[in-house]
């Protein structure tokens, strides 16, 4: 009987053993840990986890990466703990520079050599998508990527997937969140993708998902003076189908605005103009000369890569063609088209020379002037007063150029001894058209130019005479725009194409190198209600793109994939982009040269023609006299792979 018993409890305690064994147990899944991550995603009950491990790092900082799948989709997730604002920054910037990185042509430290060679075709070339969540923007990644999940350079027949790169900062938790979410490529996986984060939320009851950086960075930026509150829930779509004006100061350096910290009171109207604005300190010219960096304004893209470089795009003994945009890039779109297609009426009024026609300005424009060369806003403004007086009662997009500045625009002596300091000039100047352009002249020969210190105090003093002139005109010109009642519903956008240098680095007037006098320019944008000083480093190469972003306007897929800037909105939010300052200069056959600024005040320039690099700490060393690429080789590296890969890879950031 006791036998009989026992047999028979045995056989319960296996059956049911063998039973549980047998019985499949229920996947893990997303949502099942969402409180223990600290986050949501869209379809976490379907997501089954294949992979979750932790990896210890520095201090309380600490790792978890995840991977789940559902009907081909894969979500990667990382999370990492413990880490401040600041910190999480660096770690997004460096992961995002390393995965762009892999879809360059990277270039060689030897002349000549190229590593890494291969064509990208559009459609496989990494997109960027402003999300806007909780009033704040996000920047969304759109990559292609191979069956193996990995992101790169790759043809058509390789990439099997369409992905999102995104991060994620929870300020509360002090927790960084990389998601990669991984989408089988067919038409609408963009749309799938943009959904599916637009869908993540944070656990963290205390604030909202935002991106980096924390709020502390928003007063260190300088913004918190909009009024009445520059979150980008109030920017985005609020200004749709308000006018646009385009004024261009040539050639105006930010060291000589008064605004920009320059000890003359150079430009009163600009000032109190500004103090209603956003005034960007810190704003990077794509070149240092009229014709290529006005056309970066227009298409958002490097000189190199829009192609008008140079006044001729063939100079010969026995052939002369003009440079023009149709010819040297037939599928670019200018802002005026772009405005134009969206039922803008369009009209240009410019100093010509280096702004005419000849090389594509027109492109997009229903009315453009151009007729006289190195004109000013004597000319162009009174014209487009008339113009908008005719044009008032419909939406319009204005540009405004004079070349006030230039040193072949005649001399208003009124106010020339006011910036000699009430000191007279002894000297032998006089200030006049002719004498410039032989100074000019002759640095493009490098040759001496016999200048002393109170000569180029007589020439700067007619620079400032010429920026104050200048400013007079525009401040009469806005006055007119006000009366007519256009300015609350108008955005205006006050810049140059680049400053004036005066035997800085051995030179007079511009175009022949790439210094700080030259490329650093006043940036400012009038947007209605909202105003703010903006500490950190943005291009105008941005405007284009940042046109469309505030005015709402349509664009097709291949105006997007053309602009090598991005939006500005975000920075007049709040929000910190890391962004190279870029620029290139092709003048007049004498010189061609590159350059990257890094926001954190590094500088490198390229002489492409004599391989010559000039490496800068501007935090140091603002005026640009000690060249330290014998001492910090790698940095000059680093920074020269950077500047070629922003290039080639028609990325903005």
């Amino acid at each position: 009987m006791k036998t009989r018993l026992i047999s028979f409890f045995l056989s319960v305690v296996l059956a049911a053993f063998f039973t549980a064994c047998d019985h499949k147990p229920v996947p893990l899944v997303f949502a099942d840990i969402a409180q223990n991550l600290g986050v949501e995603v869209p379809g976490g009950e379907n997501l089954v986890i294949n992979r979750d491990f932790i990896r210890p790092g520095g201090g309380e900082k600490k790792a978890r990466s995840l991977e789940g799948k559902y009907r081909g989709r894969v979500l990667r997730l990382e999370v990492i703990r413990g880490v401040s604002a600041d910190e999480a920054a660096r770690i997004r910037d460096i992961r995002v520079r390393m995965i762009l990185s892999s879809f360059s042509n990277i270039p060689s430290p030897y002349p000549g050599a190229v590593t890494n060679k291969v064509s990208i075709p559009d459609s496989l070339r990494p997109k960027r998508v402003s999300l806007i969540r909780d009033g704040k923007a996000l920047t969304l990644y759109i990559l292609p990527a191979n069956r193996r999940f990995v992101y790169g350079a790759m043809t058509e027949d390789i990439a099997a997937y369409k992905a999102g790169l995104f991060f994620l900062y929870d300020p509360s938790e002090k927790t960084l969140y990389r998601f990669d979410y991984f989408v089988p490529r067919n038409d609408i996986a963009g749309d799938e993708i943009q959904a599916f984060f637009k869908g993540i939320r944070l656990r963290s009851a205390k604030v909202p998902a935002r991106a980096i950086p924390t709020e502390a960075t928003r007063e260190q930026s300088g913004m918190g003076k909009a009024e009445p509150g520059a979150s980008l829930s109030m920017l985005a779509g609020k200004f749709r189908d308000y006018n646009l004006i385009l004024v261009g100061f040539e050639p105006l350096g930010a060291r000589h605005v008064s605004s920009y910290g320059y000890r003359r009171r150079t430009t009163p109207n600009l000032d109190a103009f500004a103090e209603k604005s956003f005034l960007f300190e810190k704003a990077i010219s794509p070149s240092s000369w009229t014709l290529p960096a006005f056309m970066s304004w227009f298409t958002s893209m490097y000189p190199s890569r829009h192609k008008v470089l140079n006044k001729y795009s063939t100079y010969t003994a026995e052939k002369k063609v003009l440079a023009n945009l149709a010819a040297l890039s037939p599928s670019a779109v200018t802002l005026a088209q772009v405005l134009h297609d969206n039922g803008y009426r369009t009209a240009g009024f410019t100093g010509g020379a280096s702004l005419s026609r000849d090389f594509g300005f027109d492109q997009g424009f229903d009315t453009y002037f151009d007729r006289k060369r190195f004109g000013g806003f004597d000319l162009t403004m009174p014209q487009a007063v008339n113009w908008l007086q005719e044009h008032r009662d419909k939406r319009f997009f204005l540009f405004v150029e004079g070349f006030d500045m230039h040193g072949l625009f005649p001399l208003d002596r009124t106010h020339l001894l006011r910036f000699l300091d009430n000191v007279p000039y002894r000297g032998k100047l006089g200030g006049g058209e002719d004498e410039y352009w032989q100074f000019r002249n002759r640095s493009l020969e490098q040759a001496d130019l016999g200048l002393q210190g109170e000569d180029l105090r007589f020439l700067k003093a007619v620079y400032d005479s010429k920026i104050y002139e200048a400013d007079r005109r525009f401040g009469m010109f806005i006055s007119e725009v006000k009366k007519m009642g256009l300015l609350d519903k108008t955005i205006v956008i006050v810049s140059s194409g680049s400053g004036n240098e005066y035997m800085e680095h051995g030179r007079i007037d511009h175009g022949f190198s790439l210094y700080e006098e030259l490329i650093d320019v006043p940036f400012i944008i009038r947007v209605p209600g909202m105003h703010g000083r903006i500490a950190q480093q943005v291009r105008t190469l941005d405007i284009m793109p940042t046109v469309i972003d505030l005015l709402d306007l349509k664009t097709g897929d291949a105006v997007r994939e053309q602009m090598q800037g991005v939006s500005l909105v975000p920075v007049m939010a709040g929000e910190k982009l890391t962004l190279a300052g870029v620029s290139e200069t092709d003048y007049l056959q004498h010189s061609f040269k590159r350059s990257i600024r890094t926001d954190d005040g590094w500088k490198l320039i390229v002489s492409l023609d004599t391989e010559e690099r000039e490496l800068y700490n501007l935090n140091d060393d603002p005026g640009e006299k000690v060249n330290l690429v014998g001492k910090y080789g790698r940095r000059a590296y680093e920074l020269e792979q950077a500047l070629f890969t922003c290039l080639r890879r028609g990325e903005g950031g």
